[in-house]
């Protein structure tokens, strides 16, 4: 395959002009060797000359055309050794930017362009076969010279293409742990102030209904509302603060579990929902991370339950199956009206939420179905490997 070359940095043109300048002065000395031994003389000498001087100046475009600028020396070699030095540039180019086939032919044919030259203007078998010995052996230096350098650059390009690769990799890695970790935060967020601002907006539709409550329920109710409000926004600011500084989760609250399912059950009476609980648990304790799930899962339940059906009761049932699932299961049956807006959702949650099931090797289902009276309620339920 045939490497398209690009273009020439400044240092290679350098390169190539100081090439080109050293074949035209070893042309030049050619010139006045053959002038002062009297071998050339007259118009020959200045057209051999010139020739010698014009095939050096191809070496210009050697590594845009190696092939095309040695093929031209070869035949120049063919009439005059004032391009010897060109041509050893030519084919070393080849050998570089080639491959090793069309390097061997091409320093073959110059060898070959060598011989009429060499035969007409030495006399004596020993002469002949000298001279065309020393070309023979410098167009072979060439080649390995040339190979050389080339493997070389070859190296180097590839030590540079895996750095970069490597240098992309890690930075595809650092790329997608930022991602997981903001997807993560996103979550906690969702779940944190999900249920705070269902509990305001509650407390606040209560207020807007019942216009005829007593001061101490209106202030104990405004009392809830200003807490909830108060805890989402300490909420906010340590999340906010963990995005601003780091994300190692230093300096916030320990991630609620199981065993804060209590307090999160008491804030939802408070609220004023009407919630039953069947445990059946056994005392056997779990494991944090089965517990931080489990009360996310509750969690989620309890705020699309305020969300979607306000003021209905909510039966939540947790207990172990026969195959060491921890079981947990929210009903809520659907009101047929509200007296105010529901909250409006983006199903982020249960999304977020079976996304976390799944990856402690759990599932999630819910949906909308009729009861055993027939009565429709929207159902939660989570199977949780008890151990993991």
């Amino acid at each position: 395959m045939i490497m398209k070359l690009p273009r020439r940095p400044g240092r290679a043109r350098l390169l190539d002009v100081l090439c080109a300048s050293a074949s035209a002065m070893a042309a030049l000395a050619w010139t006045v060797a053959a002038f002062e031994s009297g071998e050339v003389t007259g118009d020959l000498l200045f057209w051999l000359m010139s020739l010698g001087i014009a095939g050096s100046a191809l070496l210009w475009w050697r590594r845009a055309h190696p092939v095309r600028v040695a093929v031209a020396l070869a035949c120049c070699y063919a009439v005059t050794d004032f391009v010897f030095v060109a041509v050893l540039f030519a084919v070393g180019t080849v050998a570089a930017y080639r491959p090793r086939r069309v390097a061997n032919t091409v320093a073959a044919s110059c060898a070959v362009a060598y011989l009429p030259f060499s035969a007409s203007h030495l006399q004596g078998t020993a002469s002949l076969v000298a001279a065309n010995g020393f070309n023979i052996a410098a167009l072979v230096l060439a080649v390995g010279l040339g190979r050389f350098l080339g493997s070389r650059r070859d190296l180097v390009t590839s030590l540079q293409a895996e750095a970069r690769a490597a240098e992309a990799a890690a930075q595809a890695r650092t790329d997608r742990v930022r991602a997981m970790e903001r997807e993560r935060i996103a979550r906690e967020m969702h779940d944190v102030l999900a249920h705070r601002i269902s509990l305001v907006s509650l407390h606040a539709g209560a207020l807007k209904i019942r216009t005829d409550l007593p001061p101490e329920e209106v202030a104990r109710a405004a009392d809830t509302i200003h807490h909830s409000a108060h805890q989402a926004m300490e909420d906010l600011r340590a999340i906010l603060g963990m995005l601003r500084f780091g994300t190692d989760g230093q300096g916030l609250r320990p991630q609620p579990d199981l065993t804060d399912l209590p307090r999160l059950l008491a804030e939802c009476r408070t609220a004023g929902m009407d919630v039953t609980v069947d445990d059946r648990l056994p005392d056997k304790p779990v494991s944090p991370n089965v517990g931080r799930t489990v009360y996310h899962v509750v969690q989620e339940g309890l705020t699309n339950c305020r969300k979607h059906a306000p003021g209905s009761p909510v039966d939540l049932l947790l207990e172990r199956t026969d195959d060491g699932q921890l079981h947990v299961r929210l009903r809520n049956p659907l009101a047929r009206s509200s007296d105010g807006p529901l909250l409006p959702g983006s199903h982020y949650g249960l999304v977020a939420l079976a996304e976390r099931l799944d990856v402690v090797g759990g599932r999630l289902e819910h949906g909308v179905r009729r009861d055993g009276v027939g009565k429709v309620a929207f159902h939660l339920e989570a199977w949780v490997p008890w151990s993991m």
